[in-house]
């Protein structure tokens, strides 16, 4: 009979790999362990772990669950935060917060408070991110080749003159002096 090392508090919620937190369980007991998980405490890792366990869902649907559930928040509230699952602050621990958030300094130039008003007043668009990204990364590079992706601008073609293939600017990896029928 296989059986699985199963974590009596599930790592994604704190809980570690010592060997008390850990017990031997057969896969449909593992299985269950984890549905119990999950109807008392509600955590995602738990739904998956236990559908997994159970042959109700495969790896493809896993990843899915995954993927969706690790962007929409959830991770934030769930994953990660160990000790502290389901604890709340006291007040006094809330004060105490407060009280350090308030002595923070930021201070930002004034080109960096004219960019984050306008941002907050809708006057930057993705377009106007996107030209300044280009531009960051053209400074960076030194590169003063902008790529043709606009609508009706073509690449040139070019031609390798060892087997007379066309293409755009990224022949130069497998051909020219890369191509398998250049003679030495």
């Amino acid at each position: 009979m296989i059986k699985h090392k199963h974590h009596i508090i599930p790592r994604h919620a704190g809980g570690t790999d010592n060997p008390e937190n850990l017990i031997e369980l057969s896969i449909a007991e593992h299985a269950e362990a984890h549905r119990l998980l999950f109807e008392t405490y509600g955590r995602w890792q738990d739904e998956i772990a236990w559908k997994s366990l159970s042959g109700q869902i495969d790896n493809a649907e896993i990843n899915r669950l995954k993927s969706i559930y690790s962007s929409s928040g959830e991770k934030n509230r769930w994953y990660g935060i160990g000790p502290m699952l389901g604890k709340k602050h006291s007040e006094e621990s809330k004060a105490k917060i407060k009280a350090a958030r308030k002595k923070q300094i930021i201070k930002h130039s004034d080109e960096t408070k004219k960019k984050i008003g306008d941002k907050h007043r809708g006057k930057i668009t993705p377009d106007h991110v996107k030209k300044a990204v280009a531009e960051s990364n053209r400074r960076r590079t030194g590169s003063t080749h902008k790529p043709h992706r606009n609508k009706g601008v073509k690449q040139p073609v070019i031609r390798c003159p060892h087997c007379s293939k066309e293409g755009g600017t990224t022949m130069y990896r497998w051909h020219f002096d890369n191509c398998k029928l250049k003679k030495d």
